[in-house]
């Protein structure tokens, strides 16, 4: 499917689709953090970390309102440069589409300008922002952020229609090493609304269960895909 871009914000329709998830991400997001970095009493001093692996343009533009809004990757950041308490958050942006990735960092430019691009793309080890920028592949992204001491993680899986169960289960891999290991959590946000009603070239799923009458996008589309819920891996760590 062809990306639309309106300024820097990728072009994204529906109420109760993009712009929810955006309203409850600018809400979860600081809950989140404030509980896991351990809250006033502890002076936030835990290490903690987001990452998006489809951190996409970090702004939207919703077509049935025509407005551009914080995508969750814009939230993350918000919550990053917005808050002086934020010192032990890591913010990892990780986006494999090149044009996503350059919007971003318009994004990035014009929305927080303290914030070093060049700093944020460079060697992890003479980072000092705790913000990091990759446009690279997941296996790159694993090994990349092995570096890293992450503390409590949250990873937001949220690319366009649905992930495969085999890039959660690389990633839960890579994280949970034992049974009942805590200080992590995924979420996992799918288009529930295309799987019915389809979008641009992609088919809605079947109206029917007579697989006679199945067209041959709808076959493609159930042989190709799984839906998968939001779901949440290992626990959190107080």
């Amino acid at each position: 499917m062809a990306l639309e871009f309106i300024n820097d914000a990728i072009s994204l329709s529906g109420l109760t689709g993009s712009k929810l998830k955006g309203e409850i991400i600018s809400e979860y997001y600081p809950f989140w953090w404030n509980i896991t970095s351990g809250g006033e009493r502890a002076n936030h001093e835990w290490a903690t970390a987001i990452i998006e692996l489809d951190a996409a343009t970090g702004e939207m533009y919703i077509k049935d309102t025509k407005e551009t809004i914080l995508g969750s990757s814009g939230h993350a950041l918000a919550l990053k440069c917005n808050n002086s308490n934020t010192k032990n958050l890591k913010i990892v942006l990780v986006e494999k589409d090149i044009n996503c990735y350059s919007h971003l960092k318009k994004v990035i430019n014009r929305r927080w300008p303290n914030v070093n691009i060049f700093e944020a793309e460079g060697p992890l080890w003479s980072n000092k922002s705790n913000i990091y920028l990759m446009n690279v592949e997941l296996d790159e992204t694993l090994r990349a952020i092995s570096q890293l001491a992450l503390g409590n993680s949250l990873f937001f899986f949220d690319p366009l229609r649905s992930v495969a169960y085999e890039t959660i289960e690389e990633v839960a891999k890579a994280r949970i090493k034992s049974y009942y290991q805590t200080g992590t959590e995924f979420i996992i946000f799918v288009f529930t609304s295309d799987w019915f009603l389809g979008r641009d070239d992609f088919a809605g799923l079947p109206t029917t269960f007579d697989k006679t009458s199945w067209s041959k996008y709808e076959k493609k589309l159930l042989l190709k895909q799984t839906v998968y819920s939001v779901i949440q891996i290992g626990g959190l760590k107080y």
